[in-house]
């Protein structure tokens, strides 16, 4: 019956087949009932996208999520993407706009559009602009209660990005509108940081605002007072964070702090208080970034013009800081900080040996050298016992000579006896002179490369030393290495076969070339690195001729997406047209090139690879 049925269905054989099946009369007398087999019909059931966990869903947004306009597409779709984008877009919105928005004018116009909705969320100051409106005949627009409370996804309030809001938010209000709103009086402030609860300081008399000062102060309290217990950073005046002590009690998700200092003639004992009356109420406050307004500032690297620019760090030992205050109290109130940013205050080399470090997993400090850094114990990083990631002017040739004594000195339940065990360090950033900076790494990496993920070095671009960085133990999880000045120069390329799983290289080696510089064996060694490789940015005078494009280095361009020699002297843009069409992968492509070239480039690549990516540098003709 089976085999009957196969030969019996057109559906399975072509029609020529019925021919070679046996006649009826061969066929058995008893009746037989043919199976004939049915279409197969599979139906795709699409599910909707608001169907999917939310765990998927915000993985899905995390790729729009530098999109200002896309974020605000998806505000209109359903309630689920309403709910995240709206919380992508209104935690930190003035510091998202400042990413994200290039345009000054436009950018400053959007935030004062969203200044204006936030205000509209808070209902003391809503109620005040609407009796001013109606009181003087002044209509104004984008005051309305929203419909959703906009504010309660507020997690971040950064005072200095609002300084030059207000104004603008409030122009067309009349100076009345806020003649009375009251603020809490200065005898409430000093209830408040004694330790009272918060009903009881409600109970307390009020104040009315004297002037623009207090309607600053108003704002601030206003935005962060809205759902204090969702305010998770503040980034404010060290001499004015004291104007937030009445919500000390209620921030109890406060996570960070970032301070920076506007004079140095008033007391920093007030933002100090402000620390430890959060200290007595909660245990959450863990981060803290120190900005002094009296920096010494940045000059320009001595070496190759056209990398040298005011962001980058000043190498030469600075004679005499501007700025000697004391900040260290802010940090020891911290008790044990978890992250201690202070790359943007100067002198804060001299106060090192004053910070908690025991409980330290990021230390950032700032990027440069001063006389003060090169007194400071060779032995002092050896107290960051829980040190993830350092960012540190290098100080001394020795300075993770602690770390290599400290691995191969004692068995391992000795050491965690005496407390003594290595941080799993993962990052280390270094900055100052190849002298201090090549020792320093090589110490690094012999001690923490069984964890180390990112090597980041910079030095200048003045004449090389002798010393050469490399290393021979395997660092089975570096990811990325970016070197730039003197060091990458001095940097022995054979080692990145030992970087298995590497995935961003930069190497920038400048101008001053030595001549025993070998050309073709450069390239052969880069040819070395790990297929993992997925970008490259080598620039400096390489001199690499064009048969390393075209030949050498070709296998580790096949497999790149992103690619930048636009400051690498050596490829001319008729060597890049040979082999562009050869790298499928690449999605982003760096160069420098005249318009004519330019042109040329980008005719081809519309043909050959549509969804490249180039970046020009137009060059003088």
């Amino acid at each position: 019956h089976f085999f009957l049925s196969l030969f019996t269905s057109p559906s399975i054989f072509p029609s020529f087949l019925p021919s070679l099946l046996p006649s009826s009369s061969l066929l058995p007398s008893f009746p037989l009932q043919l199976a004939r087999t049915q279409p197969l019909t599979i139906k795709i059931k699409i599910t909707p996208m608001d169907s999917l966990p939310e765990e998927c869903i915000v993985q899905v947004l995390a790729f729009v999520a530098s999109s200002p306009r896309s974020l605000h597409a998806l505000l209109l779709t359903n309630r689920t993407l309403f709910r995240l984008s709206a919380a992508i877009l209104y935690h930190n919105p003035f510091e998202y706009l400042e990413r994200h928005v290039a345009d000054i004018q436009d950018r400053q116009a959007q935030q004062v559009k969203v200044l204006r909705l936030l205000l509209a969320c808070i209902p003391d100051t809503l109620d005040a602009i609407t009796t001013a409106s109606a009181t003087t005949n002044t209509p104004l627009p984008g005051f309305r209660r929203p419909t959703i409370d906009y504010l309660s996804l507020y997690n971040c309030h950064f005072e200095k990005l609002l300084h030059f809001l207000i104004i603008p938010a409030l122009s067309r209000i009349p100076s009345a509108a806020f003649a009375s709103v009251p603020t809490l009086s200065a005898h409430q402030d000093q209830s408040v940081s004694s330790g009272q609860s918060t009903q009881q300081s409600h109970a307390q008399p009020r104040r009315l605002l004297p002037g623009l000062t207090g309607l600053h102060t108003h704002i601030h309290l206003g935005l962060v007072g809205h759902t204090p217990q969702h305010i998770h950073t503040i980034g404010y005046s060290i001499h004015g964070l004291s104007s937030l002590l009445p919500l000390v009690h209620q921030l109890s998700r406060l996570v960070r702090l970032e301070l920076y200092k506007k004079s140095d003639r008033r007391e920093i004992s007030t933002a100090t208080d402000f620390i430890l009356a959060h200290r007595r109420n909660h245990q959450t406050l863990q981060e803290i970034k120190i900005k002094s307004a009296g920096a010494a500032k940045k000059r320009r690297m001595k070496g190759d013009p056209n990398t040298a620019n005011d962001d980058q760090p000043d190498f030469s030992p600075s004679i005499q800081p501007m700025d000697q205050s004391d900040l260290s109290p802010l940090i020891q109130a911290m008790g044990q900080p978890r992250v201690i940013d202070v790359s943007n205050w100067a002198d804060a080399d001299l106060y090192l040996h004053l910070f908690p470090l025991e409980q330290c997993c990021v230390l950032q400090m700032r990027q440069g050298l001063s006389r003060s850094a090169s007194s400071l114990p060779v032995d002092i990083l050896a107290r960051l016992f829980n040190a993830k990631v350092l960012r540190l002017p290098a100080f001394h040739q020795d300075m993770f000579s602690w770390a290599v004594g400290r691995e191969s000195t004692g068995s391992a339940e000795a050491t965690l006896e005496r407390g003594l065990g290595l941080p799993s360090v993962t990052s280390i950033s270094l900055y100052g002179l190849d002298s201090h900076m090549i020792p320093a790494f090589a110490d690094a990496v012999a001690a923490f490369h069984p964890t180390l993920q990112t090597l980041i070095g910079l030095s200048s671009f003045d004449k090389p030393s002798t010393l050469v960085l490399g290393w021979s133990q395997s660092l089975p999880r570096l990811t990325r290495l970016d070197l730039e000045g003197t060091i990458a120069l001095q940097f022995d390329l054979e080692c990145l076969s030992l970087c298995t799983v590497i995935r961003d290289l930069r190497l920038n080696i400048g101008r001053k070339i030595p001549e025993s510089w070998n050309s073709s064996l450069k390239a052969q060694q880069l040819a070395q690195v790990s297929p993992s490789l997925r970008s490259l940015d080598i620039a400096g005078w390489w001199r690499l001729p064009s048969s390393c494009f075209t030949e050498t280095l070709l296998p580790v361009f096949q497999r790149l997406w992103k690619l930048n020699v636009m400051w690498c002297d050596g490829p001319t843009v008729d060597v890049l047209l040979q082999f562009i069409d050869k790298l499928p992968s690449l999605t982003w492509l760096g160069i420098i090139a005249t318009q004519q070239e330019h042109d040329l480039v980008l005719e081809q690549c519309a043909t050959s690879n549509p969804f490249l990516e180039i970046d020009v540098h137009i060059k003088d003709e």
